[in-house]
């Protein structure tokens, strides 16, 4: 992915929802060609977390602990998007590193322009009724298209990287735990063969 995409996108200027929800998680950066590529990544992870913390405060409780707050958002980022994870995925997120995520919360509503109360472990962000609006409209948009964009983007890696069916074989055995192989037809024809794939992984959890 380009920088620069990279960095509209952890902004939230893309109606992608990924890129900031996945680097408003745990994330490091193991090379960069220069210093100046690297504090930009850093200021784009940081743009990550203020998008993901902006949307917790209005797809989240009124009121609640940071836990609640980031379990509502990926809940709904989860809802969003075309994903093989079982139920619950968001609680094995939140449960990994619970301390960052609640030290996270207010230093990304800080970033994102977003006032809060608290009170012990509970926050209660400070929106406006007009933010509120803006904020859901869009968050509206990206819950449509959302499974769409995924679908755009699987297709576009099956047609540019090598070894595409193996890689999405693996992934959905490392979500679910699903060991389906890597027959021939699979390996050659990646898109024509996800819809048995994915018919497999419902009938196995159904089962």
């Amino acid at each position: 992915m380009p920088l620069d995409t990279f960095c509209r996108a952890a902004e939230g200027r893309t109606v992608d929802t990924t890129v900031w929800t996945r680097f408003a998680q745990p994330a490091a950066l193991v090379w960069t060609a220069d210093p100046a590529i690297g504090a930009r990544v850093v200021r784009a992870v940081a743009h990550a977390a203020a998008t993901a913390a902006r949307f917790a405060a209005v797809l989240g409780p009124q009121q609640g602990t940071a836990a609640e707050f980031w379990l509502a958002l990926f809940r709904q980022t989860y809802s969003a998007e075309l994903r093989v994870e079982a139920p619950g995925r968001e609680r094995q997120i939140i449960a990994f590193d619970l301390v960052r995520f609640d030290t996270l919360l207010p230093l990304a509503w800080q970033g994102a322009g977003i006032g809060h109360a608290r009170r012990g472990d509970l926050y209660a962000p400070t929106v406006t009724e007009r933010d509120a609006r803006v904020t859901l409209a869009g968050w509206w948009l990206r819950q449509r298209l959302g499974k769409w964009l995924n679908v755009a983007r699987l297709m576009k890696a099956a047609f540019t990287f090598d070894g595409a069916a193996r890689y999405g074989l693996w992934k959905l055995r490392r979500h679910t735990g699903i060991d389906l192989p890597l027959t021939p037809w699979r390996e050659r024809h990646p898109i024509l063969a996800a819809p048995g794939v994915m018919w497999r992984v419902w009938h196995r959890r159904a089962s």
